[in-house]
């Protein structure tokens, strides 16, 4: 029997996307292959909720953060960059390998930025701000409704991490103002690894038109010219595999329904808290209004280490679920539930995790 990855990623494909990744390869500079990649990115653009151009790079969804900040950003830019975990603190990184120059906002893992915090350092010279909408590193969910709305009128990007949420939770890119939002693969989209997808607003464009670009590969202007070029059409070879793969994940979301996707999402989520809370065991996040509707944190007693939780889990019940990071390691257990996971499968993980629980109590 296969394991039941509940893990932020790579999560269990359907079979529908097993299938798909047996599909014979065909030659990819055709008109028909064009066509193909148009259609999936129009579908793409239905479940980031935007009107905007959607571009699809291979690579791991840090490539689509890193052309995310390559393709505009210039040294001595000022990006401000909330960081409140893990993926926020990548976002930081991407943003000083480039030269730009951060407006900090630090935050302790476990809370989530407010639009009043970024009014307060805010400044009419900052370029961008650079917001993980779902960090996965402490299951904290970001609404961007309200610092959208502040920066609609304004001339900074909005640039949005969506990577562990896009295809399970509500993430209206045209709604917020978000102009360069990001999304991968592998997590509540259900494929496996090795794509990422950024919707690029004319905001944005109007931005990267006038920067000189600091990336060959992650250029977004070279995809645009392309497609231009020759319709549905990408600068260089995509991964046909995971193409076909991201067909077949994306057929099943639009025949779920987003509304139903994301409902069932956020009942697996308070499914997990609650059954979290019965034995005791709080959120990680600083309050459930900002916990995540893919990932639940939960905080694990001093008592309690989380590594042997985890390894119970996954040695007598082949299930499998994450650890914290960094110093966090031992004070949480993350718990995914993403994709094509079903309550069943919440089900049969919340028991693993009581019985590892009481074992160790």
């Amino acid at each position: 029997m296969d394991k039941l990855l509940m893990i932020p990623g790579p999560t269990m494909l359907s079979e529908s996307v097993l299938n798909a990744l047996r599909a014979q390869m065909k030659p990819h500079r055709t008109d028909e292959y064009g066509q193909f990649l148009f259609d999936l990115r129009e579908d793409l653009k239905r479940i980031f909720q935007t009107e905007d151009d959607l571009h699809v790079i291979s690579g791991s969804s840090t490539a689509g953060m890193d052309a995310a900040i390559s393709s505009w950003v210039s040294p001595g830019d000022k990006v401000m960059v909330p960081t409140y975990g893990k993926f926020s603190g990548r976002f930081r990184q991407i943003v000083e390998v480039y030269g730009g120059k951060v407006v900090d906002i630090q935050l302790p893992w476990g809370q989530a930025p407010i639009l009043r915090q970024i009014q307060s350092v805010y400044t009419e010279d900052v370029k961008a701000v650079a917001l993980v909408q779902n960090e996965t590193s402490t299951g904290v969910r970001v609404d961007l409704g309200e610092i959208g709305e502040f920066l609609s009128d304004r001339e900074a990007l909005l640039v949005v991490d969506a990577v562990s949420s896009m295809g399970g939770d509500d993430i209206p890119t045209d709604e917020w103002g978000i102009d360069i939002c990001i999304a991968g693969s592998q997590k509540a989209l259900g494929c496996p690894p090795g794509l990422a997808m950024l919707s690029i607003s004319e905001k944005a464009w109007s931005v990267l038109d006038r920067t000189k670009p600091r990336s060959f590969y992650l250029d977004l202007r070279k995809y645009r010219a392309s497609d231009h070029r020759k319709k549905g059409q990408t600068p260089f070879t995509q991964s046909e595999t995971l193409l076909s793969a991201l067909r077949a994940a994306v057929d099943e979301i639009l025949s779920e329904g987003l509304e139903r996707r994301f409902g069932r999402h956020r009942e697996m989520a308070k499914r997990v808290r609650s059954r979290a809370g019965e034995l005791g065991f709080k959120p990680f996040p600083a309050s459930e209004a900002i916990c995540s509707n893919t990932l639940t944190a939960i905080r694990m007693p001093r008592s309690l280490g989380a590594s042997g939780i985890q390894s119970i889990m996954d040695r007598d019940h082949d299930v499998v679920v994450a650890t914290g990071h960094d110093e966090y390691k031992e004070k949480m257990i993350r718990i995914a539930h993403l994709g094509s996971v079903t309550m069943e499968d919440v089900a049969r993980t919340m028991d693993a995790f009581e019985d590892a629980v009481r074992r160790l109590r």
